[in-house]
């Protein structure tokens, strides 16, 4: 759980993994909306990877103030077509989500 967008209210992040079909591994964050109620946004947040993800975690890596995550993955997957297309562990910075390689993580 994390305040993706600082509002003050924790949003959900769940990372997916497993032999599904990649439209349905994509990782999800759930938004919430203030009145006990989540909408699904991964897409807008530029979270909704399919690579294998089996664990996250939000924290602010550059000090800019803004979260940053790193998304652990368990194994290469060819079929997604996106720039975090590899094997490695992913490092995922401010919202502009730019792709680094992470170091032994």
């Amino acid at each position: 759980m994390v305040d993706i967008n600082g509002d003050g209210y924790l949003d959900i992040y769940l990372s997916k993994s497993g032999d599904i079909q990649t439209k349905h591994r994509k990782n999800e964050i759930y938004i919430n909306q203030g009145d006990l109620t989540f909408k699904e946004q991964s897409g807008e947040y530029g979270l909704d990877d399919a690579g294998y993800a089996n664990q996250s975690v939000f924290f602010d890596y550059d000090k800019d103030g803004n979260l940053d995550v790193a998304i652990a993955r368990n194994m290469y997957n060819p079929e997604v077509e996106t720039p975090r297309n590899d094997a490695a562990n992913g490092l995922l910075l401010n919202q502009v989500f730019l792709r680094q390689e992470m170091l032994n993580v």
